[in-house]
Parts: C-alpha cells; sequence; structure tokens
C-alpha cells in the first residue's frame, strides 16, 4: 500500500511537471529541455542569387529553426519548393527563376537562379547528303 501512494505522487509531479513546462514554451523529456517547436524562420542555402547553365542540376538546402535558434529540421523533404524538387533545381529553358524553400507557412529568402544557354558540343546536320 506504500508503495501504491508513492507512485501515485510520483506520477502527480511528473504530470505537473510536463504542465509546467509546457505552459513555458518549452516540453520535457526523460528530464531533457527539448526545444520549441513552433518555426520562427527558414534559411535557404545558398542565400546569394545563382547563374547556371541550361540543363544543369543546383541543390539548394534548406533548415527550418524555432525561436530559440534550435534546428527544427533540414530535411529537404520537409519543405515546400518552389521551382526546385526537393531542394534540386534543374531547367532546360532560359531565363529567371525565383526558388524558395517553405516549412509550416513560413518561407526562406528568394533566391534567383538565371539559367543561361549552354555551351554547343556538336551540331548535327540531317539529311546526311546536304550542303551548308
Amino acid at each position: 500500500m506504500k508503495f501504491k501512494k508513492i507512485k501515485v505522487v510520483m506520477s502527480i509531479l511528473a504530470i505537473a511537471i510536463l504542465v509546467f513546462s509546457t505552459l513555458n514554451g518549452a516540453s520535457v523529456a526523460n528530464g531533457e529541455h527539448m526545444p520549441s517547436q513552433d518555426v520562427d524562420y527558414v534559411v535557404i542555402v545558398p542565400e546569394e542569387d545563382q547563374t547556371i547553365e541550361a540543363g544543369e542540376e543546383f541543390l539548394f538546402d534548406a533548415e527550418a529553426y524555432d525561436e530559440e535558434d534550435d534546428l527544427i529540421t533540414d530535411e529537404p523533404d520537409d519543405f515546400e519548393w518552389e521551382n526546385a524538387l526537393n531542394g534540386v533545381f534543374y531547367e532546360e529553358d532560359t531565363g529567371e527563376y525565383e526558388v524558395t524553400a517553405t516549412f509550416e507557412e513560413t518561407s526562406s529568402v528568394t533566391v534567383t537562379v538565371t539559367v543561361v544557354p549552354a555551351d554547343t558540343d556538336y551540331i548535327v546536320v540531317e539529311p546526311d547528303d546536304s550542303t551548308i
């Protein structure tokens, strides 16, 4: 009976600690402080505008942070990407494209990727019996 009362008191104490820490904007797991998981800002890397040749791939990374600068995620497939598939930009048409990463409605800065014509390796003339 004595052990049962101690177990109940311990359970109540654990619940009180959990409620207190939750009210203070943090959570506790196994006695360790856990970061707040509300996203505060998103970083896209690189943040600088890029110029690439048509048909070339370019890889972006993204990171989401909470208000305490704790990393929430850096997994590319956790983000919604504009003009990039899971962080991979690829375009065959020349022009300017804006790339952003968004996590839970918070977006990174916009990076402009300028796609320029690729160098020509060779020219094929058809039919074979044609003259130029």
